[in-house]
C-alpha cells in the first residue's frame, strides 16, 4: 500500500512540474526575438550614423578644396551653388537639413610681423556669408575658434568653411544619452584652407 501511494505521489509531482514549465519555451523565444530585433535596429542605426558622419566629413573637404581653387572671387551665388553640391553629395533629405558658412580671414600685415596665432596676434575677419537665415561669423566668434586655425604669416589669407547637417537618430547612438528615440543630432565640420592661386576675395555679385 505504501509503495502504491509513493508511485502515485511521484506521478503527480511529475505532472505538476510539466505543467509549470510547458510555456517557458514560447515565452523565452518571444523575449529572445525581441532582444534580437532591438539589437539589429541598434546596429543599423550605429552603422548609418557613422556612415553619414563620414560622408559629411569628406563632402566638406571636397567643397573646401573647390572654394580654394576659385581665382575670380566668390560670392553669395557661388556659396549657395556649392551648398547644392554638398546636399547632393550627402544625400540630404531636404535643403533645410543643411547649411554652410564661408568666412575669409586675413593676417594683418602691420609693423608687428609676428604670425597670427590667435593669441599674440589675432586673425582678422574680412568677410563672411551663411546660407539660409543663419548668421555670418563675427570677429568675436572668430576669436573663439583661434585654436582651430593654423598659424598664418603676415599678409596671408585663408578661407574657413563650416558645414552643418541635421541627422535624425532613432536611438541617439552617438550621444552620451543613448536610447532616446527621435533625437536630432547635428554633424558639423570646420575646415580651413589656403587659396591655391590668387588670394580669395569676396564679391557680392558672384
Amino acid at each position: 500500500m505504501t509503495a502504491i501511494l509513493k508511485r502515485f505521489r511521484l506521478r503527480r509531482d511529475r505532472a505538476c512540474s510539466d505543467a509549470s514549465t510547458s510555456g517557458s519555451v514560447p515565452v523565452e523565444g518571444m523575449f529572445g526575438g525581441l532582444m534580437l530585433i532591438i539589437w539589429l535596429l541598434f546596429s543599423f542605426e550605429f552603422y548609418d550614423a557613422f556612415r553619414t558622419r563620414a560622408i559629411v566629413n569628406s563632402s566638406s573637404y571636397v567643397v573646401a578644396d573647390l572654394i580654394s581653387r576659385q581665382a575670380g572671387g566668390i560670392g553669395p551665388t557661388f556659396v549657395n551653388g556649392v551648398k547644392t553640391i554638398f546636399d547632393q553629395m550627402t544625400k540630404a533629405h531636404s535643403s533645410s537639413a543643411t547649411w554652410m558658412r564661408v568666412t575669409i580671414i586675413t593676417c594683418p600685415a602691420t609693423a608687428n610681423t609676428d604670425t597670427c596665432d590667435g593669441t599674440t596676434k589675432l586673425f582678422s575677419l574680412a568677410s563672411s556669408y551663411a546660407t539660409g537665415t543663419h548668421s555670418p561669423m563675427t570677429q568675436a566668434v572668430l576669436n573663439g575658434h583661434s585654436a582651430s586655425i593654423p598659424a598664418m604669416a603676415a599678409g596671408d589669407t585663408a578661407v574657413i568653411l563650416e558645414t552643418y547637417y541635421d541627422y535624425w537618430s532613432l536611438f541617439n547612438v552617438l550621444s552620451d544619452r543613448p536610447m532616446q528615440a527621435g533625437t536630432l543630432m547635428t554633424f558639423s565640420e570646420f575646415v580651413v584652407t589656403r587659396p591655391r592661386g590668387a588670394r580669395t576675395v569676396w564679391n557680392t555679385s558672384l
